[in-house]
């Protein structure tokens, strides 16, 4: 079920409507699902990903630039342990420890290097079995593996990946 403001299509319901004030039904058989300021990504049981709203940035992972008013296949046969949304991009964690990311990279969000703006497509970043856990920010991200071991990346302009001091990185 959805509601709230489906201006980019956040809500995968069509352009029909730039808001929903009461729960709508989208879809079943969810297994997972991650919202981020104007995306969305829902892991269903058939072991498909779907990705609907704002995709400017690439978030969505769909191989473009263009928002989506339905959900619409990001990745299917792959078995997820966890997703998370941003403000614009996404991080993905699969069974296997196989973190992929996508988006915008503007302030280091996904880890990739400075020259490389956005990912469109779901990139791997890392495969690490120990990945216990993911977590994005508006722009910054979060590893959390099971030896309690944290990693973060991304702006940190208010403090966020706690470097102490006012970093892009």
């Amino acid at each position: 079920f959805v509601s709230g403001s489906n201006v980019y299509g956040q809500l995968g319901i069509g352009k029909e409507s730039t808001q929903s004030t009461i729960f709508v039904l989208l879809t079943r058989e969810v297994e997972d699902i991650a919202c981020g300021v104007s995306h969305s990504l829902i892991y269903m049981k058939n072991k498909e990903l779907l990705g609907f709203g704002n995709n400017d940035n690439g978030q969505l992972g769909i191989g473009n630039n263009k928002n989506e008013y339905e959900p619409v296949l990001v990745m299917k046969e792959i078995e997820i342990k966890t997703i998370s949304c941003g403000y614009q991009h996404s991080l993905i964690l699969t069974m296997k420890g196989e973190l992929f990311v996508c988006g915008s990279n503007l302030n280091g969000q996904i880890g990739r290097p400075k020259e490389i703006k956005k990912e469109i497509k779901p990139f791997l970043l890392m495969i690490d079995p120990e990945i216990a856990t993911i977590c994005c920010g508006v722009n910054h991200s979060m590893i959390l593996k099971k030896n309690g071991e944290l990693f973060v990346f991304g702006n940190n302009s208010n403090g966020q990946i706690g470097f102490g001091e006012e970093i892009k990185e």
